[in-house]
């Protein structure tokens, strides 16, 4: 992976990143690993600033140190603990992980969830440096694809690390500005700004100067009525009923006056 997009292997990186004492062979002894991994969760939180747990590993990855939540039942998950293990050149975890707890000022996720506070502050305001960096390599003539943008960043002090998969596909992208000392995921700059973002501008989606500008009238949509609904005669004609059918009750005699009118009406059939 480092090699197909030229980014800097693990023993390169100490060259761009801030200067930091190697690996030795005593560093895999338990008192080795913990004292080098002060030394770089030190240097990571005095010139990076990130803003979240893959951020602040990818920061890690660079002095061969990752930083792990443990699975999701687990008791160091729930209760916000770390453990921070080596890798060799090739991102595999070497010797046995040491709890944050061990480790100076107790580097968890509390001690994270500060410095996110603190980083998201001083991070802002170079977002904008970053993104245009990123901008000047896609306009770039020698720039066409993921692997030229790579070396152009990494040119100008910025590395670019790609997450890929387990079946080897691209589904992020974090950009390591070490000029101006920020750490920040594709998604931090922008939708345009990850990898699929980046494929599509890289592909043709780029803005060029010599693109017309269409100036011709928009073409206008007929103008929309409220719809009325439809004279239907059954339902109209049962309504009239039913109204004069309460109409005819609301007004019907009692009973002893309907058989009062009843004789009468008798009586003068008799005399007729």
């Amino acid at each position: 992976m480092e090699q197909e997009f030229q980014l800097i292997q693990a023993s390169e990186r100490q060259q761009q990143a801030p200067s930091l004492q190697p690996l030795k062979a005593d560093t895999y002894t338990h008192r080795g690993r913990k004292a080098y991994i002060n030394q770089v969760i030190a240097t990571v939180n005095r010139h990076y600033h990130y803003t979240s747990l893959s951020e602040y590993n990818t920061a890690l990855g660079y002095y061969q140190v990752a930083a792990s939540r443990g699975s999701e039942r687990s008791r160091m998950y729930n209760h916000g603990g770390l453990q921070y293990t080596l890798l060799d050149g090739n991102g595999r975890q070497v010797g046995i992980p040491v709890k944050a707890s061990a480790l100076h000022q107790f580097p968890g996720m509390r001690y994270l969830h500060a410095q996110y506070q603190l980083n998201r502050k001083l991070r802002t305001p170079k977002l904008t440096q970053l993104s245009n960096m990123v901008d000047q390599g896609l306009r770039s003539p020698e720039v066409r694809d993921l692997k030229g943008l790579s070396t152009y960043l990494e040119a100008h002090k910025i590395d670019v690390h790609y997450h890929q998969s387990t079946k080897g596909q691209l589904y992020g992208v974090t950009f390591i500005d070490h000029e101006r000392g920020i750490v920040a995921k594709g998604s931090a700059l922008g939708r345009n700004y990850s990898v699929n973002g980046l494929r599509r501008q890289l592909e043709g989606e780029r803005p060029s100067s010599q693109q017309t500008v269409n100036n011709s009238p928009k073409p206008t949509r007929p103008k929309r009525y409220p719809r009325q609904h439809a004279f239907r005669p059954r339902r109209a004609y049962a309504d009239i009923f039913t109204v004069l059918k309460h109409h005819r009750g609301a007004y019907q005699l009692p009973v002893e006056n309907q058989l009062s009118l009843r004789k009468k009406k008798r009586k003068k059939r008799r005399r007729l």
